[in-house]
């Protein structure tokens, strides 16, 4: 089995769950704080 190929799409599949949760966090924390602006 190819190890070392898995483990480097393991590593881009954490990576890009990173980004998605980086990327929603973001916009949760921009509409809340437009909400509680207007």
């Amino acid at each position: 089995m190819q190890q070392y190929y898995s483990g480097g799409s393991e590593f881009l599949r954490f990576m890009s769950f990173v980004t998605m949760a980086g990327l929603w966090f973001v916009v949760r924390l921009t509409t809340d704080w437009m909400y509680n602006y207007y």
